[in-house]
């Protein structure tokens, strides 16, 4: 049962009205004199204004210069750097960026609300607020992107609900070319159509396999739109494809991250070898969250599969946490309280874990060491290296707990060994 239009109406006025203060009062903090800690999180927007500078004296992205986001994400920069007041300006810069996304922010928890009215109604207004407030998102999303790329995530979710397959996988391949994630979820819708259908006595096969190719049409579709023209001109301009192909060859060859679990390796102890493999072990352990959430529920499965993606990966930045903020969220609208509440309580404790790593003792770590080397921390490291290393290894541990929680009728790996004992 929906409420009255009237009450739900009232609910997103007030939602997109406490998004403005909880907006306005954490760019009050970001933006700071003094702030160690925040300096370190514009980085990312730094790395976009060499972009806006090059926009903005009549170069073409993916065909005049490089840009080691999708095609998709330039687009959006692309246009950004045509808004912003003063593209000159670093500061211009840099408070354009944290408007841009707290306005994509605030949509966002629109559209959760509205999600959840459909989901959950009486939980609908306060899960709609914890997903605002939620530390990652709060600290980090006006200098990331993760924001602009949930708004077609939680779209295609939204048409899911409708039963309208084909809007779904047109905006999560929207979104796919903002970020490469949202792909994942087409994936998982449907393999869990396949699921159905061998669950249904009647259930057709070759109607999956009709609907599978689809999909993939429809995903080729929008990667063409977006990808051709950058690809043809590249060759008209320059007769080759390197502009276009860089963002690929980035990622094919990126270092490993300091901030994962064999970057604490290396830093403390030496390099090692095997987290060159670390990609491939991550398409196992995706394909894995995808077999095993099938049988649970298509939530289950998307929070598993982010979390495959992050947890032993040789990159693990902070805000990837937001890829699957919705699908908790609506994993919380549908559980029995006391379930959610169990679930709430890891998933706020690895929130705050996760923010414990960066941007907060990552400033004090970096200060410390000065840079990434091999037992760099074993030399120079100090308290805040020390405690930089510790929460990375709890964090992979509350990773695998949430995983454990959502995939088992059992308690967090932590009340098994206490039983064993």
């Amino acid at each position: 049962m929906h409420r009255p239009g009237s009450l739900a109406k009232e609910s997103l006025y007030f939602l997109v009205l406490l998004g403005v203060f909880v907006k306005l009062f954490m760019a009050g903090i970001i933006l700071a004199p003094n702030q160690g800690w925040a300096g370190h999180t514009f980085v990312d927007i730094w790395g976009w204004s060499d972009f806006i500078g090059k926009v903005n004296q009549g170069f073409i992205p993916f065909v005049d210069f490089s840009k080691e986001y999708p095609t998709g994400a330039g687009a959006i920069f692309w246009l950004m750097a045509k808004l912003i007041p003063d593209p000159n300006s670093s500061d211009s810069i840099l408070r354009f960026h944290i408007t841009f996304m707290s306005l994509f922010d605030i949509l966002n928890t629109c559209l959760i609300y509205i999600i959840l009215e459909k989901i959950a109604p009486k939980r609908a207004l306060w899960l709609s607020i914890l997903f605002l407030l939620l530390p990652t998102g709060l600290l980090l999303s006006p200098m990331r992107f993760e924001s602009v790329v949930m708004t077609p995530v939680l779209l295609g979710y939204y048409f899911r609900l409708k039963e309208n397959h084909r809007m779904s996988v047109v905006f999560w391949s929207i979104g796919a070319m903002l970020k490469w994630y949202p792909l994942l979820f087409i994936m998982a819708q449907s393999l869990e159509g396949f699921t159905a259908i061998n669950k249904q006595a009647g259930g057709s096969k070759r109607e999956w396999a009709v609907q599978a190719l689809k999909d993939f049409m429809i995903f080729a579709a929008v990667a063409l739109i977006t990808n051709v023209p950058f690809i043809l001109g590249d060759l008209i301009r320059h007769r080759n494809i390197e502009n276009w192909w860089a963002t690929y060859a980035f990622h094919l060859n990126r270092p490993l991250y300091w901030d994962t679990l064999f970057g604490v390796y290396t830093l403390w102890v030496r390099e090692i070898p095997v987290e060159r493999w670390a990609p491939y072990w991550t398409l196992v352990l995706v394909t894995g969250a995808m077999l095993i959430g099938r049988k649970i529920d298509f939530d289950t499965q998307c929070v598993l599969i982010c979390l495959a993606c992050i947890v032993f990966n040789r990159i693990y930045s902070t805000q990837f946490h937001m890829w699957f903020y919705p699908f908790i969220i609506f994993l919380l609208a549908r559980m029995p309280v006391r379930q959610a509440l169990s679930v709430f309580t890891l998933f706020m404790v690895l929130e705050l874990v996760n923010i414990g790593v960066y941007p907060f003792t990552f400033a004090g770590t970096l200060t410390e060491i000065t840079t990434f080397a091999p037992r760099r921390a074993l030399q120079f490291g100090g308290i805040y290296t020390k405690m930089f290393s510790i929460l990375i290894i709890v964090r992979t541990w509350l990773v695998i707990q949430l995983a454990v929680f959502l995939t088992k009728d059992l308690n967090p790996l932590l009340s098994t060994l206490k039983r064993r004992s």
